[in-house]
Formats: C-alpha cells, structure tokens, sequence
C-alpha cells in the first residue's frame, strides 16, 4: 500500500509540470462523450445508467489526456459511491468568467458537510461501509490537474443525497 501511495503522490506533483507543455484545442463536449462510452461497461456492471454527456460543446485549451484523466475520475467516482439501479449525469457548458464547466452527478451516499473540506486532499478517504478500495489520492489529483488548466474543481454533496462534482476550465 505504500508504493501505491508513494508513486500516486509524485504522479500528483509532475501533473502540473507536465500538463503545462501540452495545450492544445480539446471539445470537452466530445471527450466526455468518448469516455462515458468506454467507461460504460463499469456502470452496467452495477446496472447504472450513465446520462449524457447533454449541453454543448465548449473548447478549452489543454492536455487532452490529463483532462480525461479528471472524467475518469469523476465517472469512476461516482460509480463506486452510486447504487445498483441508479443513474448519474455528466453535463457540459459554457460557465461564467469565459469557463467551461463539466458536471458529473449522482444519486449516491453522499458526503457529510464537515467531510467537503477534505474531500481533495491527498490521501483522504470517507470511511463509508460499502469496502471500496483507494489510496484517496485520486480527487487531488483531480484539483492538480484542473489548477494546472487554470481551473478549479468543486463539489456540493448532502449525506444520502448523492453529490454533484463541477470541473471549471478556462474556455479556448
């Protein structure tokens, strides 16, 4: 488990240091639609119905790779926190501030108000009763690479109520 968490954390600081070298245009629109198809069969396994992506296509300046990283992420996120039978949405859209936004929601556990705060830092896991396995490294990965765009990443979430997680980047 310490190797997993060692090279996880130096994949953290050389995200920003390599993601500044590869911008180039990147359809967020038609990336989060390439990946919710090939992330699909994970939720089909659970019998969850992944939406989307519905909005609009939005191009941003960036590493192609690395923001798919963050979808994955996020899907993947959700996933594991989701019950069977459930759905989770993606969105795309053209944000305030000339940003473009990515939403992805579900209808999951939920994370409790005092644990928002903590919700991207290294190594922080919500101790929940579902077993799922991680080094609770994945979501600051996800803030590095969304501040290596210029970008933010937020979530709003209610215990038992599922959680919403918003990537904001700064439009091309």
């Amino acid at each position: 488990m310490r190797h997993k968490r060692t090279s996880k954390f130096f994949i953290i600081r050389e995200v920003r240091r390599r993601v500044k070298r590869v911008h180039r245009p990147v359809d967020l629109f038609d990336l989060a639609a390439e990946t919710v198809e090939q992330i699909s069969l994970l939720a089909d396994e659970k019998s969850i119905v992944l939406e989307g992506p519905s909005g609009a296509h939005v191009v941003v300046q960036g590493d192609r790779d690395r923001l798919k990283q963050v979808i994955v992420n996020l899907i993947d996120n959700a996933i594991k926190y989701t019950p069977a039978g459930s759905r989770i949405a993606i969105a795309v859209e053209e944000a305030a501030d000339r940003m473009a936004a990515l939403s992805v929601a579900d209808t999951g556990v939920g994370i409790a108000r005092e644990n928002l705060e903590f919700a991207f830092d290294r190594f922080y896991r919500v101790t929940t009763d579902r077993g799922e396995v991680g080094a609770g490294l994945g979501l600051a990965i996800v803030r590095s690479i969304c501040a290596a765009h210029g970008g933010r990443v937020s979530v709003e979430s209610k215990l038992g109520g599922g959680s919403t997680f918003l990537m904001e980047i700064p439009r091309a």
